[in-house]
This record gives C-alpha cells, structure tokens and sequence, in this order.
C-alpha cells in the first residue's frame, strides 16, 4: 500500500502517468452478488449508523464554521477515508487535544470550544462506533480476496494508513508482507514504489 494519492506522485514526477481502468465496475467483476452488495453506482453502500454518523459530521462542520476556519469539513473528510480515522480524531478533540491540519496552501489548529461543538461530536462518535463494518474496508476485501487481486499482485494507493495496512495483516499476517509494499509517513515514497514494482511486482499486471 502506497500511503499517497496517485495523482499527488504523478504531479509530483514520481510515477509516470499511465492510463487506468476505474473500479468499481460491475462489467469487470466476477462476483456480481458481492459486488452489488457493497456499490451502488460509483459510491460504497453504508448502513444506518455511518449515514446517521455522517449527518453529524456535516452538522459539526457548521457548528465549527460558525467561528471561521477552513477545516469545517474536517469530520467528513475523517470518516470518508476510514472509520478508524473518524473514531481517532473525534475522541483526540473530546479529549482536550488540538489537531493541527493543513494543506497545500494553509494551516490551522482544530480544538473543540464550545459546549455544542462537544455535543454534536459526541453525538458523532456514538454512530461511528454503533457501525459494525468500515464499508470502505469490506470494498478492499471484496477485491483482494473475490476478485482475487492479492494473488494477481495490487499496489494500493491511499491518503490514510489508518485502517487498511493494520486490518489486512491481521487477516493475512505473513502473506500481507509478502504481496504488499506498505508506505509510512516519513519514510522514502520513491523507495517503497521503486521497491514495490521492481522487487514484488516484476512481471506482473498492476491493477
């Protein structure tokens, strides 16, 4: 898993730009039932308790925005990239801590300050942690293992390490490490690509 957009290390020039199949795509899929059953469209299906979850997430967004900042999308930017995310960020602002974001271009220090701030993100973390399955996770297994993409060698690019890495290897302990090149903060993102496509996926078709 490659912790990097891929359009961020090809406008970067550290991965050429090559032409890509967009997933999901129910032409492409072998187990159309599963399939079905985690898309609908081009969106991963969500139960009750994450679409209550996100509901708050956009209310705490305007409840935050009262006060100015840019990160009024902080929470649904956490809970759309893992329900770990969500469930660590909001318990880190219940807490008392401050989080500092940034982006390209800015920077600013996130801390709960306000009573109602509190209750909705409260509110949040209770739907977050009612939900029995990330949907985002269940959709990576649906093409490692259905579609059978951990045997066929996948390089997998993503923004967040929050989930993902930690849930597949302890679903596949030795294997994991074996067909999977993970990228930490911190560490040589050229490296870890140089090495996933030389040393684990030579001669093989990325996906």
């Amino acid at each position: 898993m490659i912790l990097r957009k891929r359009t961020t290390l090809e406008e970067a020039g550290l991965l050429k730009r090559v032409g890509v199949i967009v997933h999901p795509d129910a032409k492409r899929i072998k187990d159309i039932h599963s399939f079905h059953g985690l898309f609908e469209g081009f969106a991963v299906r969500t139960d009750t308790n994450f679409r209550e979850a996100y509901e708050q997430a956009i209310q705490f967004g305007k409840v935050l925005g009262k006060r100015g900042g840019f990160m009024k999308n902080l929470m649904q930017q956490r809970i759309c990239s893992s329900l770990v995310a969500g469930i660590n960020t909001a318990t880190a602002l219940l807490a008392g801590k401050t989080l500092h974001e940034e982006t390209d271009d800015r920077e600013e220090d996130v801390a709960i300050q306000t009573d109602e701030e509190r209750a909705v993100l409260e509110l949040l973390l209770h739907w977050l942690k009612a939900c029995a399955v990330d949907p985002k996770y269940e959709a990576v297994l649906h093409y490692l293992i259905s579609e059978n993409w951990l045997e066929s060698r996948a390089v997998l690019y993503s923004a967040s390490i929050t989930i993902l890495p930690a849930g597949l290897q302890m679903r596949w302990p030795c294997a994991f490490l074996k067909k999977l090149s993970v990228c930490m903060r911190g560490q040589d993102v050229v490296g870890y690509i140089k090495k996933a496509i030389v040393s684990v996926l030579k001669g093989k078709r990325l996906r």
